[in-house]
């Protein structure tokens, strides 16, 4: 009987511990968490600037006139369209490449 209350103390205790280490990388990942939300808006505040400074003198200042989120998304989906093309380019020239390998292969030895 007092080994198993011995038992049921580790056992107890074990989960006591376990317990004080996941509230521990909890506490860990929410201030990781805070830090990285901050430097995002940092970093969004930092393109935001750069964009506007880059417009020039007698460019119209919209800037100032736009919210930052639809800045923002304007930014991102601008990024993304040229991601969009470059991955088709990418695509269509490995396709023409395959398609000249392959001409270039069946075609008879003399040929090449």
């Amino acid at each position: 009987m007092e080994t198993k209350l011995r038992l049921t103390e580790t056992q107890l205790k074990q989960v006591e511990e376990q317990r004080d280490d996941l509230a521990q990388r909890k506490l860990s990942w929410a201030t990781t968490e805070k830090k990285m939300e901050e430097e995002k808006k940092h970093l969004e505040d930092l393109c935001l600037h750069m964009k506007n400074k880059s417009r020039g003198f007698f460019s119209r200042r919209r800037g100032e006139t736009e919210d930052r989120d639809v800045a923002l998304q304007k930014m991102i989906s601008k990024m993304q369209e040229k991601e969009m093309r470059k991955k088709a380019k990418d695509a269509r020239n490995t396709s023409s490449e395959k398609m000249e390998e392959a001409s270039g292969d069946s075609a008879p030895a003399g040929q090449q």
